[in-house]
C-alpha cells in the first residue's frame, strides 16, 4: 500500500475541485497508483474538511503493546 504526504492529498483534491476533471486525471498528474485513492480523498475531503486527509495518528500501536498481544495470542 502505498502512502501519500497530507500535502499531496491537498494538492490532488485541490486541483479536482478546481479544474473539473476526473479522478484519473488527478492520479495521472499525482503519480497516485489509483484514482479511486483520489476519489476517496475528495469525499474525506468534503465530509471532514482538511481532517479527513489527516492520517488517524491513534490506530499505530506502540512495540510494547504488539510484544504483550504475541504473548496473549
Amino acid at each position: 500500500m502505498a502512502k501519500y504526504s497530507n500535502d499531496l492529498k491537498l494538492k490532488g483534491v485541490q486541483y479536482y475541485s478546481n479544474n473539473y476533471v476526473s479522478f484519473k486525471v488527478v492520479a495521472d498528474k499525482f503519480n497516485i497508483l489509483s484514482w479511486t485513492t483520489v476519489k476517496k480523498w475528495v469525499r474525506k475531503y468534503e465530509e471532514h474538511g482538511l481532517k479527513g486527509l489527516v492520517k488517524n495518528k491513534v490506530s499505530s500501536y506502540s512495540g510494547e503493546l504488539k510484544k504483550i498481544y504475541r504473548i496473549y495470542a
